[in-house]
């Protein structure tokens, strides 16, 4: 069987993320990104996966914080202008529900995460071209990539919270 390339279609495409900060969430996305797939199984279940984000496309609606995450207390974006995921695997667990596994790097230090995926549907787009949509949801630590910045409340609780949720909504082309 052929082995088929997917490219992320970044205007069809998502990739967020949130963190409690005092009281609210705050919801945060990378604006540039890219990403391809490729896999010889029609479910793709031998799927190889990459995407790399620009650490100073983050966006939280909020210049001051953003550029404050760009700093070496965050992302250190000067040193580390990357933020990379490379699968190790990608399980069917039922029709449309997969696990994706793979490193996450981030500040330069990797760490294998696992995401919860769920797949939209292959379809032909009106242009001609075959699409693949996929949901991806997980939950990272952001102390475990050297994210150790925090800063206290009036009563003594840490302003940020130690989880990170990532949300990824993801059109992938096939390639000719």
């Amino acid at each position: 069987m052929a082995i088929s390339t997917w490219i992320i279609d970044p205007t069809h495409s998502a990739i967020q993320f949130q963190v409690k900060q005092s009281v609210v969430v705050v919801n945060g996305a990378f604006m540039n990104y890219k990403g391809a797939m490729t896999a010889a199984e029609p479910n793709f279940s031998d799927a190889s996966i990459h995407f790399e984000m620009e650490v100073n496309s983050i966006n939280t609606n909020f210049e001051t914080r953003d550029e404050h995450l760009r700093t070496a207390d965050f992302f250190d974006a000067s040193t580390f202008p990357t933020v990379t995921f490379d699968s190790t695997s990608f399980t069917p667990k039922s029709n449309d529900q997969y696990e994706l596994v793979g490193n996450l790097t981030i500040r330069g230090i990797t760490i294998p995460v696992r995401l919860d995926v769920t797949y939209g549907g292959t379809v032909q787009d009106r242009a001609g071209k075959t699409i693949a949509g996929f949901e991806l949801n997980g939950v990272i630590k952001r102390k475990d990539f050297g994210m150790t910045y925090n800063a206290l409340m009036e009563k003594g609780e840490l302003a940020l919270g130690e989880d990170i949720k990532i949300h990824a909504s993801v059109q992938l082309i096939q390639q000719a």
